[in-house]
């Protein structure tokens, strides 16, 4: 009996002390196409491309211009990334999208898709 009530205890010491359980977050779009990179920033884009592993439009709001950009591969992503920062743009860069312009225009784009800020 003595031996029973002891593993209780074990077994039931280990569920106080355990890690926590993490709050669930919750998810942002992801933005899957160059119009919803344009709707997050709050315009319509002119399309510039529209080829394979690059779709890339411009739109142009109050605060500042846009590039906006998907890609089907890293390696697209990475092309028109090395491209972009020679415009001196800041960008807002996700898992397979990008968005090139002022950094204080980005902001909004940021706190709407999430992402990454770096400057140009």
């Amino acid at each position: 009996m003595v031996a029973t009530g002891l593993t209780v205890a074990v077994l039931t010491a280990g569920c106080a002390a355990g890690p926590a359980v993490p709050q669930h977050q919750p998810s942002r779009p992801r933005p899957t196409t160059v119009e919803g990179l344009a709707a997050a920033a709050g315009c319509e884009p002119a399309m510039q491309a529209d080829r394979s592993g690059l779709r890339e439009g411009t739109c142009l709001t109050s605060r500042g211009s846009y590039v906006m950009a998907t890609f089907s591969s890293p390696a697209s992503m990475r092309n028109w990334e090395a491209a972009s920062r020679t415009s001196g743009r800041s960008l807002l860069v996700g898992t397979d999208w990008a968005v090139a312009g002022p950094a204080p225009a980005l902001r909004p784009v940021q706190e709407r898709l999430g992402g990454e800020v770096s400057p140009g």
